[in-house]
């Protein structure tokens, strides 16, 4: 009777384990990109080295942009045209 409670409560928390894993826990950054991380649609973090990240499944929501967007920040009469 003892060993079919234990052998429950590890099948539980084996469960458990891979319900985290296949929720999608893990992201990853590329070279030249950023993230933006939102948890119930509110910025909580950015990230800009690239890399493999951890976030919460099923709670916070990963955006991945390219970082070579660039803003200009010299005068407006200096901005190169054609």
């Amino acid at each position: 009777m003892k060993n079919n409670k234990g052998l429950i409560i590890l099948a539980a928390v084996a469960i458990l384990v891979l319900a985290f894993f296949f929720s999608g826990p893990f992201y990853t950054i590329k070279e030249g990109e950023q993230a933006v991380i939102t948890q119930f649609g509110e910025v909580v973090a950015t990230d800009v080295t690239a890399g493999l990240k951890l976030k919460l499944p099923l709670i916070q929501e990963v955006q991945i942009y390219p970082k070579k967007i660039m803003s200009w920040d010299g005068e407006p009469q200096l901005v190169p045209t054609e």
